[in-house]
């Protein structure tokens, strides 16, 4: 349903998330969640442009989530890399599917997706903390 690319953002996301208040580098956060460098920085300058994380430049810079970023909804990460097709494509990928020319899925995957949305809609960046804390999940 999501690209790698937000997947990796929404994972680098909550990482950042339990770094509160720490500018956390590039090269860091690839290393503690097992991505490549140069993949990750281009997610995290389009999350960084679409304002959904901050940024500084420089030997102490690096990223973090600013405290009125934590009120960002998982839904917004997912439209600022995939924009909001990952939601409406057909999950047999055919073209035309839709209302009008369903394919096999199309009822169901609009359920599906009916559901997903609102998990996502619901879920603020900064209610996930304490499931991340409190369950001790691994974001690598």
């Amino acid at each position: 349903m999501f690209s790698i690319r937000c997947k990796y953002a929404i994972r680098s996301v909550l990482y950042l998330l339990t770094k509160q208040g720490e500018k956390v580098s590039v090269k860091q956060i690839a290393a503690d969640l097992n991505i490549t460098q140069p993949f990750l920085a281009k997610i995290l300058q389009d999350l960084s442009r679409a304002k959904k994380i901050s940024s500084v430049k420089g030997i102490r810079g690096g990223f973090y989530l600013a405290d009125d970023q934590l009120d960002n909804r998982l839904i917004d990460i997912v439209v600022a890399i995939d924009g909001e097709d990952p939601l409406q494509e057909c999950v047999l990928g055919l073209e035309d599917c839709g209302s009008a020319n369903p394919c096999p899925l199309h009822e169901k995957a609009v359920i599906a997706r009916g559901y997903y949305y609102e998990v996502l809609r619901n879920s603020k960046i900064k209610d996930l903390e304490s499931v991340i804390k409190g369950k001790g999940l691994r974001l690598s």
